[in-house]
């Protein structure tokens, strides 16, 4: 895509924006309420992410070893649900956490419910942002360079030159976080934010949400069992210009370098490499201290006096505990997950192929990414709750209430758009003119996919799969509303947990959660060193 093309489209969403905001004006408040809290969730939380993650992203484009650690770190960020976030975090400034309890008021939060969502969201958003951006760079990298040697001096150049080559990036990465925040629950059930999600879930659920107590009033109750159709089609619509917006921008990272291949990075100057790791530092290391330090959190008694402290025993006792107690959860979420890979990459691996090849597909690829992403994840799970409970068979019943089919199909359908979007960079990784040459070999159909596509990118499919499997076994917003009686996730359980405030038991849930998600990131990691040796582009 040329970049008039882009600034098209960006022109056309803008257009498009302005006639949806115009509808909502017409509104009832209540539920211009919604719209305008989902879009502040979302802007407060991307006007911290997108600098920090262009910091990240700088640094990662460069040679060294702070580099290659922070292209780990965004890797293992992009990885960790959303859960993960909330609960590292929480474990700091939330109730039970150890700064309420240094202030001396447990039950108090340190800081408020708005600013945590913001930042929690913003914590999640920084490593998917920083590989939108390390991308961009590492993609035209000599074409940018170029550039700015030939067109202009070297200052104003770099600053004009960058700011207009990375403009749509940064509009996308905007409209990623913001769109983020409209489908997830993880952080705005937990802070009791009401966003369009939430209030779906929350008008589904009422009886679960007084079950535990919660800070809803009456009123707040009511708007969500009353919440219309007209705003939620108004917000899906609005996401669902957003999302085409966002995959066309983030597309023209594929775009073919003339004239050669990249330069070589340059090894990052100190300052910028002190400013990554401190900025790492505060991604990393400050919410895992927190989770130690509540994992081992216990109470002694010494002269007659309980004190609070922490001891290696008391942490290894803790995540014994899980590894004993949660087991189940453990294996259904994995089961889950694994099933919903297989059907999330049958789909998304053709799919993109053919998107690559036929215009009419590719149309069709970006539509259903749009609206995919679009869709709140528990109005996917209420819908699928629907159909099979309007089906009149018995079989329909049993699947639905007795095996794990619902709560896997809700996965793949929340989990698909970004295996689409995947898939899709690495079909375009195949020439016009290596197609070309294949057509004329005889080599078309089926044939083609896997001689052009899946055996010379092999590493690569694998490390999506393994992408696939991580973000699937995290999956909340969509699975649990049709979860099977007896049947229990790690992330519903972790969310159900939350709600009381991070304990002992949470922060080892979490840690202990934190294995699969490594062993991933690390053999994503093995893979791309194998298919580095390679001719073909690895992830």
């Amino acid at each position: 895509m040329t970049s008039q093309r882009r600034h098209f489209s960006f022109l056309v969403w803008s257009v498009f924006s302005v006639a949806v905001f115009t509808a909502a004006m017409c509104l009832q408040q209540a539920d211009f309420q919604i719209v305008l809290r989902t879009l502040a969730l979302g802007a407060g939380a991307a006007a911290i992410a997108v600098p920090c993650g262009a910091m990240l992203a700088w640094t990662a484009s460069k040679s060294g070893f702070v580099p290659a650690a922070v292209r780990a770190f965004c890797l293992v960020g992009v990885l960790l649900p959303v859960l993960v976030y909330v609960s590292a975090w929480d474990a700091a400034f939330g109730k039970l956490g150890w700064m309420s309890s240094a202030s001396g008021q447990v039950l108090k939060p340190v800081i408020g419910k708005w600013q945590a969502a913001i930042w929690i969201h913003a914590m999640i958003a920084t490593p998917q942002i920083a590989i939108l951006f390390w991308a961009a760079i590492r993609s035209g990298r000599q074409r940018w360079q170029d550039a700015i040697q030939l067109d202009r001096p070297p200052l104003p150049a770099a600053i004009l030159t960058g700011w207009w080559k990375f403009s749509p990036f940064v509009i996308a990465a905007v409209l990623w976080t913001v769109v983020s925040c409209a489908r997830e629950i993880g952080v705005t059930d937990i802070y009791q934010i009401g966003t369009l999600a939430e209030q779906v879930y929350l008008g589904y659920s009422l009886g679960q949400l007084g079950s535990i107590g919660t800070v809803w009033t009456p009123e707040q109750i009511q708007a969500a069992q009353d919440l219309g159709i007209g705003v939620s089609l108004l917000i899906i619509a609005w996401l669902a210009g957003t999302a085409t917006m966002v995959f066309l921008q983030a597309a023209s990272v594929n775009a073919p370098v003339q004239g050669g291949h990249d330069s070589k990075s340059e090894p990052s100057s100190k300052l910028q490499s002190i400013a990554s790791v401190i900025l790492m530092l505060i991604l990393v290391a400050v919410p895992l201290v927190n989770l130690i330090v509540k994992v081992g959190f216990t109470v002694i008694v010494v002269d007659d006096q309980p004190t609070a402290t922490w001891t290696v025993g008391a942490a290894l006792q803790s995540l014994s505990t899980v590894v004993t107690n949660f087991q189940n959860e453990f294996r259904w979420s994995a089961l889950i997950a694994l099933a919903s890979t297989v059907l999330i990459t049958a789909v998304a691996l053709p799919v993109a192929w053919m998107a690559r090849n036929k215009k009419w597909m590719w149309w069709i690829l970006v539509i259903g990414f749009s609206a995919l992403v679009a869709t709140p994840g528990p109005t996917i799970g209420l819908g699928i709750a629907k159909v099979f409970t309007s089906l009149d068979f018995g079989w329909a019943h049993y699947l639905y209430d007795r095996t794990i089919l619902a709560p896997v199909i809700a996965n793949a359908i929340f989990c698909l758009p970004l295996a689409l979007l995947m898939h899709f960079f690495l079909a375009c990784q195949t020439g016009t003119q290596e197609h070309e040459l294949a057509v004329v070999d005889g080599i078309t159909g089926w044939r083609a996919f896997w001689h052009l596509n899946v055996r010379p990118r092999i590493h690569s499919h694998l490390i999506c799969l393994m992408l696939v499997f991580a973000i699937s076994f995290g999956e909340l917003s969509a699975s649990q509303m049709v979860l099977p009686p007896g049947i229990d996730s790690v992330p519903r359980l972790t969310l159900g947990l939350l709600h009381s405030g991070v304990s002992e038991t949470v922060a080892a849930i979490t840690l202990v959660g934190l294995a699969p998600f490594l062993l991933v990131a690390l053999l994503s990691w093995l893979l791309a060193w194998l298919g580095s040796g390679s001719k073909t582009n690895v992830l």
